[in-house]
């Protein structure tokens, strides 16, 4: 990373050119302002173990442990920097997962950046619509829909103008209710009850009505 390098992850991967006499260093310590070591490495590549601050400025350098004790080493200047984090994935807190028959579904999310873009894709890919807010969170009711597949997608724009990593939700509109299923003959006494043609993904509720149009039995769900 370099100086104001805009980087892609809140973990990114700091490199530096390894110093010291061979064989005489324990470790390499990438340290952060404002947060501290946020990797350690034999090498000279390190990635944190955990996401740094979102949408920052942050500076880095890299200090070198001794192999035989001692105090950790300032690196030369060429092993600073500084860099921009994106900001954080906003939260998508409403809107179908899975199946829904609702061809008009609501989505909504929230997020701490000034601005933020949405995206409805289809299941392959394709964009389908889009817009932007002036708020990291939103709310957007999409459609009327066709059946199929599809992606609601948020992600928040961060300072610099470059989006962060998207949060997204799968869902599939079904509106069509399914054909009725096939009872397979009438049952002899105390014989299970049996039927065909259910479609692929769909559950079924059975009840035994007397000829009365009384619910005797269930209903169940099978």
């Amino acid at each position: 990373s370099g100086p104001g390098a805009l980087v892609d992850s809140l973990r990114p991967t700091f490199r530096w050119a390894a110093s010291g006499p061979p064989g005489q260093t324990l470790r390499f310590e990438v340290h952060v302002e404002g947060v501290g070591v946020v990797a350690t490495s034999g090498g000279d590549t390190a990635r944190p173990d955990a996401d740094l601050p979102a949408d920052r400025e942050l500076r880095w350098w890299v200090w070198r442990v001794p192999a035989g004790g001692g105090d950790a080493e300032d690196t030369p200047e060429s092993q600073r920097g500084r860099f921009l984090t994106p900001p954080a994935p906003p939260l998508i807190t409403e809107g179908p997962a899975g199946p829904t028959s609702d061809a008009k579904p609501a989505f909504a999310w929230t997020g701490s950046s000034a601005r933020s873009r949405w995206y409805l894709l289809t299941g392959l890919g394709t964009i389908v619509a889009r817009d932007a807010t002036e708020a990291g969170s939103g709310r957007i009711r999409l459609g009327p829909l066709a059946e199929g597949e599809y992606v609601f997608r948020a992600e928040q724009i961060g300072r610099t103008g470059v989006a962060g990593p998207p949060a997204e939700r799968r869902f599939a509109v079904d509106v069509t209710p399914p054909a009725p299923p096939l009872i397979a003959g009438a049952p002899a006494a105390g014989a299970p009850i049996a039927w065909t043609g259910v479609e692929p993904g769909a559950t079924c509720e059975w009840r035994a009505i007397a000829a009365d149009g009384r619910v005797v039995a269930g209903p169940w769900a099978a």
